[in-house]
């Protein structure tokens, strides 16, 4: 990210000057349990005020040394963000049936929101249950991938896998909300899950989903998550758990995408069809968001921020892909197009352990 720090800086402060207009028209969100979060068309508002989100992700579970979180903090800190996004991974906190782990060595998560609270940074916490996270099996514990039934969906055994650890992760979550004193403002559930209807078009729904959904969201409730609950879609051609597009009961407050410009791996073969790639990129977000979630801020919280070298892969990340120019072209683009909760994934990854 050092290649960016400039341009980045650049982009929050025009992003800051975009949400500052007249708003007037659009109507005021929040959801119900508080007012500190508010939303509207431009910006999520803190207490009143409007916050640019500008976020990278930090996977601490990838480098579990409690020693060094507070630096790699205060580096996202010193690099222009005032936010940083913490996948949680069920595998690493679960590793047998019935059981989590939140209290072993780096399995304490507790002192990460206190060391970002400390060091200046909200927490927009993505607790799964799947992740992606290019990780073994999405970040599902290998035991549940055999005889739990079809994962993801309402299906009781798999209910059953997953209730421990999401009861257990916001029972701690939710000591550290900035409803509480703290300092984690955003909640997603779920993770790059498009499948809420059977046809978009139609908005056919798909009842397993949405069952499952709902279930999830109101495991976040129960266990005192008052915050906003947000999802991020897969990609752009996926409607998916957005209050301003459907009502099947299991819409998330905030309406979420990622957008990989480069794919994934910055290999251009993996996006077939994505002619002149540059100009599909540098239009379809607004009028995404536009057609999905007009009446909340355009929100990014996933954008590529580089890669992961895989075996065999691409070396160095996408490093000549994603540089300065990547950097200047695209995030100050997305401001371009009103997005104003933007997200970079990664920010700092580490390594796979174990």
């Amino acid at each position: 990210m050092r290649l960016g720090s400039v341009a980045l800086a650049a982009a929050a402060a025009c992003a800051a000057r975009v949400v500052a207009q007249n708003t007037t028209q659009w109507p005021l969100h929040d959801n119900g349990l508080n007012k500190i979060l508010e939303w509207d068309h431009y910006s999520l508002k803190v207490n009143g005020e409007r916050l640019f989100v500008w976020s990278g992700e930090m996977h601490y579970w990838r480098m579990p040394v409690p020693g060094v979180w507070r630096d790699l903090l205060e580096k996202v800190k010193a690099a222009g963000f005032n936010t940083v996004a913490f996948y949680a991974s069920w595998a690493y906190h679960a590793g047998t049936p019935n059981t989590t782990d939140f209290t072993s060595g780096a399995h304490d998560i507790e002192p990460l929101f206190t060391m970002a609270k400390e060091v200046g940074l909200y927490v927009i916490f993505r607790p799964g249950p799947y992740i992606n996270a290019e990780t073994n099996a999405g970040g599902f514990p290998g035991w549940v991938t055999i005889g739990y039934g079809p994962l993801r969906n309402d299906d009781p055994r798999y209910t059953a896998a997953w209730t421990p650890y999401m009861t257990a992760i916001g029972n701690i979550v939710s000591k550290h909300t900035i409803t509480r004193g703290g300092n984690v403002i955003l909640y997603q559930i779920e993770n790059e899950i498009g499948n809420e209807f059977l046809n978009p078009i139609a908005k056919t729904p798909n009842w397993p989903a949405i069952n499952y959904m709902k279930m999830l969201e109101d495991n976040a409730r129960a266990s005192g998550i008052d915050i906003p609950l947000f999802t991020n879609a897969p990609n752009a051609n996926g409607r998916s758990w957005s209050k301003d597009y459907s009502n099947f009961g299991a819409e998330a407050d905030l309406y979420g995408l990622d957008s990989y410009p480069n794919c994934w791996s910055c290999d251009l073969t993996e996006c077939p069809g994505l002619g002149g790639f540059v100009h599909v990129i540098l239009t379809r977000v607004g009028r995404h968001f536009a057609l999905v979630s007009p009446t909340q801020p355009s929100f990014l919280p996933e954008f590529q921020g580089g890669s992961y070298n895989p075996w065999g892969g691409p070396q160095g990340g996408c490093r000549n892909a994603s540089d300065a120019d990547f950097v200047s072209l695209f995030y100050r683009d997305n401001i371009a197009q009103r997005v104003t909760m933007h997200s970079l994934y990664m920010l700092y990854g580490g390594t796979n352990w174990g």
